[in-house]
């Protein structure tokens, strides 16, 4: 997720992410150690995986018991909420 999703609409300050300069500048290709081909195909698919991920594990913390019923938390979390950004920013 784009550092600029997480301090400005999350409030997460100070996480170091690779951004817009560093994919351009090569960054990606040395925190890798190889060729990184498409960086925003590959930002875009993680968050996917991760958002996945959220839907059982929100069915499991209702089923639990440590979120109300009614929430609508497999759907309606900061995970969902980044991908989107990303998605709209890579025009998707």
């Amino acid at each position: 997720m784009r550092q600029q999703v997480l301090e400005e609409k999350f409030r997460v300050p100070g996480l170091v992410m690779l951004g817009e300069d560093q994919r351009r500048d090569g960054s990606f290709v040395r925190h890798a150690g190889r060729e990184v081909r498409d960086p925003v195909f590959w930002e875009i698919f993680g968050s996917m995986r991760y958002a996945a991920i959220m839907v059982p594990l929100a069915d499991r913390m209702t089923a639990a018991g440590l979120v109300p019923a009614e929430s609508a938390m497999a759907t309606d979390n900061y995970v969902v909420d980044a991908l989107t950004v990303l998605l709209d920013d890579a025009g998707a």
